[in-house]
């Protein structure tokens, strides 16, 4: 099970979340941002829901594996879609929304493409492993886009 440190950290990373929230609203930067916030939004809900299956069905159990991956797979996406978004902050000035939009949804469905040729010949557990290959994948792709 987890220790105190672990919910100390759990706690500290909910409260920054809530703080994120409560500075874009002071600063009414909610709707500018939306993107950002969403993603925080979704952040704690996740965070929520997986303290919830944690102490519902134990560490160790299915359950909280495919909560945990598919959560973060979703996670992922949502920082994929606000990387985008502040891409197209930057570049605003430069009228190229549609070619930042365009080449990341290509982006996107070649790492989901890329991520199911890789593990495709595993039917048994295709799903689960397509999951865990496509977050990995959009992690790296997120990782380029924000060093470019």
């Amino acid at each position: 099970m987890l220790g105190p440190f672990d919910y100390a950290l759990w706690a500290a990373a909910f409260i920054a979340d809530i703080a994120v929230i409560v500075c874009a609203l002071y600063h009414r930067a909610f709707l500018r941002y939306l993107a950002l916030n969403v993603y925080v939004l979704a952040g704690m809900a996740v965070e929520l829901g997986r303290y919830a299956c944690l102490h519902r069905f134990g560490l160790e159990s299915s359950v909280y594996f495919y909560y945990y991956y598919y959560s973060d797979a979703m996670i992922g996406i949502l920082m994929y879609l606000v990387i985008i978004h502040l891409y197209q902050h930057v570049f605003s000035e430069m009228g190229v929304g549609k070619l930042i939009r365009l080449t990341a949804g290509f982006l996107l469905a070649v790492t989901a493409i890329f991520s199911y040729l890789v593990v495709y010949r595993n039917q048994d557990h295709l799903t689960a492993r397509f999951v865990l290959e496509f977050e990995q994948n959009l992690n790296f792709v997120g990782l380029v886009l924000v060093y470019l």
